[in-house]
């Protein structure tokens, strides 16, 4: 599968040894989603958020959202061994992907052969839908 591809092939860019796409993918695809249910809450929900063992409450903490993120992106960056995607962060607007990289560094990937699906606004996704 080309997603598969592109995990393996973003890992290796980014020093990671021997990566498996698919353990990739699936590990970011659990991450994106919990990154989307937090965002989610965040804007609609005022009870309390549970993510893990954390419990954030988004409504009565203004720094809350910030450590939820802070969380998600260590989750991204044990994926890949400790490292983080130059220009990656996490989505706060709750009506698309979650887990991007800002469109400068998507295309100097592009340049280096790593052709991450993208959304509209340009960035590139570390997860999106698989179809087909």
């Amino acid at each position: 599968m080309a997603h598969y591809g592109r995990c393996e092939a973003l890992a290796r860019h980014l020093g990671c040894q021997d990566p498996d796409g698919k353990k990739i993918s699936v590990a970011l695809l659990k991450i994106e989603r919990e990154a989307c249910r937090g965002t989610e809450h965040a804007c609609s929900y005022p009870e309390p958020f549970v993510s893990g063992v954390e419990t954030y409450n988004f409504h009565k903490d203004e720094d809350a959202l910030d450590r939820f993120c802070g969380a998600v992106s260590d989750g991204v960056a044990r994926v890949f061994e400790g490292e983080l995607p130059r220009g990656f962060f996490v989505s706060r607007d709750p009506r698309g992907y979650a887990l991007k990289i800002n469109q400068a560094e998507t295309e100097k990937l592009a340049a280096a052969g790593i052709q991450l699906a993208k959304d509209w606004g340009g960035y590139g996704l570390l997860s999106p839908e698989i179809t087909g």
